[in-house]
């Protein structure tokens, strides 16, 4: 009989398995310094089908400081290659007097080699590795929300940027590299002291914050690309596009994207033209190249070639000018010039069988 009751006690809690709560008055010791708590999570990105080239560095890597909550984000090839990276990151922060301390992160197998690499002989760095419980991220929460975060606000950066038709040229990990530091401009409160994220975990402002001249990503502006080899008549510069700052260099010093080259360089000579590069509108995509569609000049001049047998067939378009319009409409496209004023294009009309109306212009290429 106890037998029964017991078999019956285990299906019972078979059928009603479930995860067990988070004590939410559970007394938990908050980092009252920069970096003695950090969150860490890695997200990996999938390969659209909507995009022919083969993105790389799909894997985000994500660190929040648990006492300012600032956000610093990085990209990678693989997720079982950030190790030596993050662990370089770590050095160069003790280095600065701002050693890690803890660090919490989910039991997967690339984490567990991170504890063994960063603790090993090669970095010794004497961090004390937290790993969350199984299928709790809860454990982990800044990290997890961190992603949710800095997603939202690329994506009302990249609506901002007009880059809802050209997202599948743009390099998708700049966007979240700028917002992550955006977001650590964000002014909270700690320790009594109202600042930034950023001021909180570093003691100042970034040099880019420093500058005073903050762009937003989409910002056409002019990079000095001539070289010396070129001719004296070519352009000197391209346009290019507004993707970022440069953490080490000066505050001046900006990451300009070419849409055409698909290309990152980071300069300074930048001339702003105070425009977004991607024009608001559902036009084609092909328009994202450098190359301008030719627009018609105030200047172009149009001439007939006209024979002495065409006198009557003048003297009826001047009779007929309202039926002129309406074939002219219908035949020839309208074309407008950059000041919007529409151009009339002469014609002259042969009469074949009472109603065939031919069409013809000739355009002076002199």
């Amino acid at each position: 009989m106890l037998g029964a009751a017991e078999a019956l006690d285990d299906d019972f809690a078979m059928g009603k398995a479930k995860q067990k709560p988070l004590r939410r008055n559970k007394i938990h010791s908050r980092a009252t310094k920069a970096n003695e708590r950090v969150f860490i999570d890695i997200l990996p990105f999938k390969q659209t089908s909507d995009i022919e080239h083969k993105l790389r560095n799909l894997n985000w890597l994500i660190c929040v400081d648990e006492f300012s909550g600032l956000i610093q984000s990085s990209f990678h090839d693989k997720k079982s290659s950030f190790g030596a990276a993050l662990c370089n990151h770590l050095v160069d922060s003790k280095a600065k007097g701002k050693p890690v301390t803890r660090v919490r992160l989910d039991n997967s197998g690339e984490n567990k080699a991170l504890e063994t690499l960063a603790n090993g002989p090669q970095f010794a760095l004497g961090i004390h590795f937290e790993f969350t419980a199984r299928r709790t991220p809860q454990q982990n929460s800044l990290a997890e929300r961190g992603f949710t975060t800095i997603l939202f606000q690329a994506k009302a950066i990249m609506h901002a940027a007009h880059l809802s038709h050209y997202w599948k040229y743009f390099p998708r990990s700049e966007v979240f590299m700028y917002a992550s530091m955006m977001h650590g401009l964000e002014m909270v409160e700690r320790n009594g002291s109202f600042k930034s994220r950023y001021e909180h975990h570093h003691d100042v402002l970034p040099n880019w914050a420093k500058a005073g001249n903050l762009k937003s990503i989409g910002e056409a502006g002019v990079v000095k690309s001539i070289q010396p080899t070129d001719a004296k008549l070519n352009y000197r510069g391209s346009k290019y596009t507004f993707i970022g700052y440069s953490n080490k260099q000066s505050g001046d010093t900006v990451r300009m994207f070419c849409a055409k080259q698909k290309a990152v360089i980071v300069t300074r000579d930048v001339v702003w033209l105070n425009e977004m590069y991607f024009p608001l509108t559902d036009q084609a995509e092909e328009s994202v190249s450098d190359d301008r569609v030719p627009v018609i000049e105030d200047s172009v001049s149009f001439t007939d070639d006209v024979d002495e047998d065409n006198d009557v067939e003048a003297d009826r378009e001047q009779g007929n000018s309202s039926d002129q319009a309406n074939r002219l409409s219908s035949v020839t496209p309208a074309v407008v010039t950059r000041s919007g004023r529409r151009v009339v294009l002469p014609t002259r009309y042969r009469d074949n069988d009472d109603n065939d109306v031919a069409t013809t212009v000739a355009i002076d290429d002199a």
